[in-house]
């Protein structure tokens, strides 16, 4: 005989495990305040040192191409470093939005597969419940 509460610790425990995955990319500020937290500065990305090479101009250019191409990351470094501050800002703001469109899609992934575990898991405690009955 199952008990009621050690069914229930079992949902949870599926659950949680589901989404783990998702959580654990997230950052809190509690994650944050709580554990050390190792600094690493790396200077010289490969399409930032593309760019530093150029003439503005060239840089203006290069930035245009690879806004074109979808690179809004690299397009953003290359119109810094061209000059051009304002589209420098929207080409960053363009990658951050995708960056978090592609996260929102994730998380609604993982909570899809938490619902499908919790809906299956409740479905066997019914017949887990109509066996005893």
């Amino acid at each position: 005989m199952v008990s009621h509460s050690s069914v229930l610790a079992l949902i949870l425990s599926v659950a949680l495990t589901a989404t783990a995955s998702v959580r654990a990319a997230e950052v809190t500020p509690e994650s944050v305040g709580s554990a050390p937290v190792s600094t690493v500065t790396i200077s010289g990305h490969s399409d930032t040192a593309a760019c530093v090479a150029l003439s503005q101009d060239e840089a203006r250019r290069f930035a245009e191409d690879a806004q074109r191409a979808g690179a809004h990351r690299k397009a953003a470094e290359c119109f810094r470093i061209a000059g051009d501050l304002a589209r420098a800002d929207r080409a960053q703001l363009r990658a951050s939005a995708e960056k978090g469109t592609a996260s929102a899609e994730r998380i609604k992934a993982g909570a899809e597969t938490t619902k499908a575990h919790v809906k299956r898991l409740r479905e066997q405690v019914r017949q887990l419940n109509a066996n005893r009955g």
